[in-house]
């Protein structure tokens, strides 16, 4: 099992950048459930709401899901990878948490939002619809032979 975690700490032109955390994982399900343990275990120590912390743990878990079953290396030699890193920033009293998720996977669109909301899709495509209702901005690209997926989500912290 490939795993890398990257945590670290900077402040810079008047956004305070709290925290940051990355993990690097070769796409395979075990290593799925690592990394959304590893997630949970962040979100939690920042003592982010438990509604958000479901929220973003979804998301993850859906759109790492989609990568390890969808994301086909066969036309490379490499070995699927994926890696999740979140970035908690305050501007004056708000909270964000950035998520990009990056895998090396074969090239796709994402599914367009069914009208009415996910009961209108197949079983296929409703991971979509929850990101994009769940999260506050969402992007899909890709870049340098990498898939790209970026979301943020306002928080709100619990009181001690």
């Amino acid at each position: 099992m490939d795993r890398t975690r990257i945590p670290h700490r900077q402040g810079f032109g008047g956004l305070n950048l709290m925290l940051s955390m990355t993990v690097c994982f070769t796409a395979e399900e075990p290593n799925i459930e690592e990394a959304i343990a590893e997630l949970d275990l962040y979100l939690q120590s920042l003592k982010v709401l438990p509604e958000h912390q479901f929220q973003i743990h979804t998301c993850c878990r859906e759109a790492l899901n989609n990568i390890v079953e969808h994301g086909d290396c066969r036309q490379s030699r490499s070995p699927l990878m994926f890696s999740l890193s979140i970035e908690i920033s305050k501007r004056r009293d708000e909270r964000i948490a950035t998520i990009q998720i990056t895998d090396n996977g074969e090239a796709f669109e994402p599914p367009e939002s069914a009208i009415g909301g996910p009961q209108n899709l197949a079983l296929s495509g409703r991971g979509w619809t929850i990101l994009r209702q769940w999260s506050d901005t969402l992007t899909f690209g890709r870049t340098d032979g990498l898939n790209r997926l970026t979301f943020t989500k306002q928080l709100t912290w619990r009181a001690n």
